[in-house]
């Protein structure tokens, strides 16, 4: 008889939005008043059998991604329960570890889910000391040791891995380039968002099987009304996000588009370089501050649709120029800070307030100082 290791029973999970939502369902808030929700899983019940694999398979935003965070416990449920080895899981006080020790997330690709900022000492080590497995650094060496995992097998177990996954993707088109682009609200840039979306249709057509475009920054509604033939990329769509939302879609792309006609210095572009993406940007505009034209992106004419189809497409068929470019851009981006920013604004309005009045500047705070600190 097979055994159920875990359960979920009418798994339920609604997420709060801001503003309007075409199509969204609505739940009233604590103060009475109708407030919109996006249904992300309503009413899902499965079961994990003991030593099976168990597949969830669905069309993109169906919610497979909702339901194994939901499964993982790293987001609360609006209804419904799960059940580990028969008994009801209670809703989690503080971070959860014990459940997180039993039930945990294999991504389906390990390496984004390492941040590079950190060596594989730090990796290996850190399940130990979040679950308090190691009293002391000797004993944490003994536990990484009695499970076969010292340090110089699991480098040359990540290199292997690396190389055996750029084989595959020499092999053919497994490895497809995830592009995402930002469609500006119609109110405010609508020829931008217009000319955007015909690029990445214009993309899927010619490049079928190899690109994997997700749009976002606009209702749908509204990116219907310039795309209304484009159903797969309607169908993929992400509407309007958080700043987390942003940063997280950001994590799993390889090129950024931004089509803007009206560039000051193009900051979503960075967030994307410093996620790990590169970026097509306009050759107009404020860019230049960060961009290294096939250095670190590429930087295009946006009016003409054309350069920005052709970057987009060599991006697509020279594998090594986009990791080129990626390595750049993570490069470029590390080179800049919210105090960096700061400051360059402060002295900007600094330097504006002294010609117009007069007098000495602050003590530490000129250029020099910002240079040295940023």
């Amino acid at each position: 008889m097979t055994t159920t290791t875990l359960e979920a029973r009418h798994l339920t999970k609604h997420f709060a939005v801001h503003g309007s939502v075409p199509g969204a369902g609505r739940r009233l808030s604590r103060i009475g008043r109708a407030a919109p929700v996006v249904h992300a899983v309503d009413d899902v019940s499965l079961e994990l059998p003991a030593g099976q694999v168990t597949a969830v398979v669905g069309e993109s935003g169906s919610g497979k991604s909702t339901v194994a965070r939901l499964l993982a416990r790293l987001i609360t449920p609006t209804s419904g329960e799960l059940l580990l080895n028969g008994r009801a899981v209670s809703r989690p006080h503080g971070r959860g570890l014990d459940y997180a020790k039993t039930v945990q997330m294999v991504l389906q690709d390990p390496f984004a889910s390492l941040n590079p900022i950190h060596d594989v000492r730090y990796h290996l080590s850190r399940p130990f000391k979040v679950h308090h497995l190691a009293s002391s650094e000797r004993d944490l060496e003994q536990q990484i040791a009695s499970r076969e995992l010292t340090l110089t097998g699991a480098r040359n177990a990540l290199k292997d891995a690396e190389k055996r996954l750029e084989e595959t993707r020499a092999r053919g088109d497994e490895a497809r380039v995830r592009l995402a682009s930002v469609e500006s609200r119609l109110s405010a840039l609508e020829e931008g968002s217009a000319q955007a979306a015909s690029v990445l249709e214009e993309l899927e057509r010619r490049f079928p099987g190899r690109v994997r475009v997700h749009t976002f920054g606009c209702y749908a509604d509204e990116l219907r009304e310039i795309l209304p033939r484009a159903q797969d990329i309607l169908e993929r769509h992400l509407g309007v996000l958080t700043r987390a939302q942003v940063a997280e879609r950001l994590r799993e792309t390889d090129v950024f588009l931004d089509m803007s006609v009206y560039q000051a210095f193009g900051r979503t572009a960075l967030e994307a370089m410093a996620c790990g993406a590169t970026a097509v940007v306009p050759a107009v505009g404020g860019v230049w501050e960060f961009v290294e034209h096939r250095r670190n992106a590429l930087a295009v004419d946006t009016f003409e649709t054309g350069q920005a189809l052709g970057a987009l497409g060599e991006l697509v068929t020279d594998r090594e120029l986009l990791r080129a470019l990626k390595a750049g851009a993570r490069a470029s981006a590390a080179r800049y800070s919210i105090v960096r920013a700061a400051l360059s604004e402060y002295l900007a309005f600094e330097r504006a307030h002294r010609r117009r009045f007069g007098g000495a500047p602050p003590e530490g705070l000129e250029v020099g100082a910002l240079a040295a600190g940023g």
